[in-house]
């Protein structure tokens, strides 16, 4: 739930990140299913967030079961900050 939060509150202040806070995050992500919610804020922030790691990332989800984290990681990777409301 506190990662939610704290992610959450990244993407819809489009707060920045530095590289070694991305690093943690996507180290946090990786072992989850495809399925998890968490990675909807995580992609959803990660319009302005840079490298290999981060693409990686934002395409696994963009072509993920679950539609509203590939929406979100497909606009990130076009670098669309789009307006998302809580759920």
């Amino acid at each position: 739930m506190l990662a939610d939060g704290a992610l959450r509150a990244v993407a819809m202040r489009r707060l920045p990140l530095d590289a070694a806070t991305i690093d943690h995050v996507l180290d946090l992500l990786g072992p989850l299913d495809p399925q998890d919610g968490l990675r909807f804020w995580a992609a959803a922030a990660a319009a302005d967030w840079t490298g290999p790691r981060v693409r990686g990332f934002l395409q696994e989800c963009a072509v993920g079961p679950r539609a509203d984290v590939a929406d979100a990681a497909t606009a990130s990777l076009q670098g669309e900050h789009r307006t998302y409301f809580p759920r």
